[in-house]
């Protein structure tokens, strides 16, 4: 099975993982609780992507993307610039460390703007999407496009803890 996809939603106390098939449908999923050491928390980041293949039963060179979703500002690089939840994200090279584990086509966003984007379908053309969880975000959503702001940030109304 190719074209499979890997997903990965890092929040303030937990790291959600699932790996889907072209069609998106979810073929196993996990959950871990993070550190929030720089170096522990990409093992265990890179723990979950080897789990999620065996899960699936399938090999990592079978996976042909990787979305991550990280809550803090991340600039239109793909760089994280804060997290107010995990203050030692800021400035972690997260899309590097990814990209020598595999060859992966990658996408570094923040959290709220991955669950917008896959809202875009059941919520229509524009919305503002919030979400409530260790902290506080938004997403702006304008004729199926998440809007990005001149820095990245459009739609954070902040990180409240």
């Amino acid at each position: 099975m190719s074209g499979l996809k890997i997903g990965l939603d890092l929040g303030g106390t937990k790291l959600a993982g699932v790996i889907t098939g072209p069609d998106y449908q979810v073929i196993a999923s996990r959950r871990a609780t993070i550190s929030q050491a720089p170096q522990t928390m990409l093992e265990i980041m890179s723990n979950m992507i080897f789990q999620l293949c065996i899960d699936a039963n399938v090999p990592i060179d079978s996976v042909s993307f990787l979305g991550v979703g990280v809550p803090g500002l991340i600039g239109r690089d793909q760089s994280i610039r804060s997290s107010t939840h995990i203050p030692e994200l800021a400035n972690v090279d997260l899309r590097s460390f990814f990209e020598k584990l595999n060859s992966w086509d990658i996408i570094l966003d923040n959290d709220v703007n991955c669950a917008a984007t896959r809202a875009i379908p059941t919520h229509g053309p524009s919305f503002f999407m919030v979400t409530i969880g260790t902290g506080l975000g938004g997403s702006f959503v304008l004729d199926n496009r998440v809007m990005r702001g001149t820095n990245g940030f459009a739609g954070e109304v902040g990180h409240l803890i």
